[in-house]
């Protein structure tokens, strides 16, 4: 029986903080990447073996894989790298885990739903931040309300959190383009920061607007909850160049525009230091109501968003490499319960 671990991308900055991590949760993961120099120091670095091998041809990540159990997905922009990587895993038997928490990615995803139930191979996004705390306070919540209707979720951080530079670089795929909410459970596009409320997140009342966030498709997936909106807690420099953005989205979806931005972030951003992510902290928060107007709400404390992302990647990581696994497209809350973030050190979850 395969009982390898692989990370791919694992010299970006969040592949590096799973491979950093992973000898506390009992793993020696197989680094690999298309990188040979960074991924060939890092590996020296931690005393763990790599694969050096790109995503152009399908053959070459067969080839790499055909020993690996399970595969953790860290390279985006994710709506280049699932695919590739799904054909390949199908071949192999590899379960599949990344840190997509984009509607596109997760819909090619869906796509191979009933080919990876054949093959016995679980296909998990999303085990990052976006979307564990949230998938987990969805199930969390629809337990409380097991009638409930509609969702509400938002996310704040304190102090705001630095990027990676691939989220920054997936971020910037999605500009341009409208925001999304699901109503009667379809999938509705709208404009960014649409809607607007204030939250409260235990830590103060912060203004949020509507966002389109990676659990309008896997929270539905975990709770069938048939109307979700889901909110990002932003300034009001910030709400009000997402409310207009709608104006300047035609140069957003430009060409050099993204090349711009793109040489521009790869020359900046690294992403938080350790005392950043030390020093800082996420709260989602979530609400549900039925249609009596009987509601429901509660709060996930969380560490910073990247101390969140490889403690849930690695816990997943572990619980797969030890049999626990679904065949087929999968939530991190709806294979291993709506507790499964509080197993991340420095979480707590708090009813309202």
């Amino acid at each position: 029986m395969k009982k390898s671990f692989m990370i791919y991308g694992a010299s970006g900055y969040s592949g590096q903080l799973v491979a950093e991590h992973a000898a506390i949760y009992g793993l020696q993961p197989i680094l690999a990447g298309r990188e040979a120099a960074t991924i060939i120091e890092l590996a020296n670095k931690l005393g763990l073996p790599y694969r050096i091998f790109s995503l152009d041809r399908i053959e070459d990540i067969v080839h790499a894989l055909t020993d690996v159990q399970l595969v953790l997905n860290t390279a985006g922009p994710f709506d280049d790298t699932v695919e590739p990587f799904l054909l390949a895993c199908l071949q192999t038997k590899t379960h599949y885990l990344d840190f997509n928490g984009e509607r596109k990615g997760f819909e090619v995803a869906q796509r191979f739903d009933q080919s990876a139930r054949s093959a016995g191979v679980m296909i998990l996004p999303a085990v990052g931040f976006d979307v564990v705390p949230s998938d987990c306070l969805a199930l969390y919540l629809l337990k409380q309300l097991p009638d409930a209707t509609d969702l509400k979720l938002g996310f704040a951080t304190f102090p705001e959190a630095a990027m990676s530079r691939g989220t920054a670089l997936t971020t910037l795929g999605q500009l341009g383009w409208p925001g999304m909410s699901r109503r009667e459970g379809a999938l509705v596009d709208e404009p960014i920061a649409k809607l607007g409320r204030l939250i409260d997140f235990g830590v103060s009342k912060v203004f949020s607007v509507s966002v389109p966030w990676g659990d309008l498709l896997t929270a539905y997936h975990t709770t069938q909850i048939p109307s979700i909106q889901t909110y990002f807690a932003a300034s009001g420099a910030i709400f009000y160049v997402m409310k207009f953005q709608f104006l300047f989205n035609w140069i957003l979806r430009m060409a050099w525009f993204k090349n711009l931005c793109r040489k521009w972030i790869v020359r900046n951003l690294i992403g938080p230091s350790r005392m950043q992510r030390m020093r800082s902290s996420s709260v989602v928060w979530g609400q549900v109501t039925n249609p009596s107007g009987e509601s429901r709400q509660a709060l996930i404390h969380c560490p910073e968003v990247y101390e969140v992302t490889y403690h849930a990647a690695l816990l997943i990581a572990r619980e797969v490499q030890a049999g626990n696994q679904k065949a087929g497209l999968q939530t991190p809350a709806g294979v291993f319960g709506d507790s499964l973030i509080l197993s991340v050190p420095g979480t707590r979850r708090k009813d309202l």
